[in-house]
């Protein structure tokens, strides 16, 4: 009864309509011969709102306040978000495709920072010969007018001095 029809023709026959984006095998415009079998894929379209991360990324700063081999994360970072908008294509109802149509950032990234030190550690000298090294005052009497000092000196040795 189809023959001689196009596969068009022979589905709006057969009061089957098919949508704008709908694809036949075999295709639309193919003649229809007696036994053959006419698969119809519906595509649909649909708009999806997905909200995603955006990761921080890592930034390196350097200080003379800080010695080398000294570090420390001076700024934490935060991910930032965004909705992005997609086209999605359906086959039969199945994802088939997704084309993204926009973008919109709802928060910034803040990135993270690490300062690193570039102060160079001096060991300090100590004086050339004997120098002293502390001075400790021990009073004799109840109002502290007098007693005696115990001067300790680089080399070791221990002095006392009346005052």
């Amino acid at each position: 009864k189809f023959n001689g029809l196009t596969v068009a023709e022979a589905l709006q026959a057969a009061g089957i309509t098919l949508g704008e984006n709908d694809t036949t095998i075999p295709q639309a415009t193919d003649a229809v011969k007696t036994g053959d079998v006419i698969e119809i894929h519906r595509t649909t379209f649909e708009e999806v709102v997905e909200k995603e991360k955006i990761p921080y990324e890592k930034e390196k700063a350097y200080s003379a306040n800080m010695y080398e081999g000294q570090s420390k994360v001076t700024q934490e970072g935060v991910n930032g978000r965004k909705e992005v908008t997609y086209k999605v294509t359906y086959a039969d109802g199945k994802e088939t495709a997704r084309e993204v149509i926009s973008e919109k950032v709802t928060r910034e990234p803040v990135n993270e920072i690490t300062t690193y030190g570039t102060a160079k550690y001096v060991q300090p000298t100590q004086p050339a010969g004997r120098y002293i090294v502390s001075q400790e005052a021990v009073p004799n009497c109840a109002d502290g007018s007098h007693g005696y000092y115990v001067i300790t000196y680089s080399d070791g040795s221990v002095e006392y001095k009346e005052y």
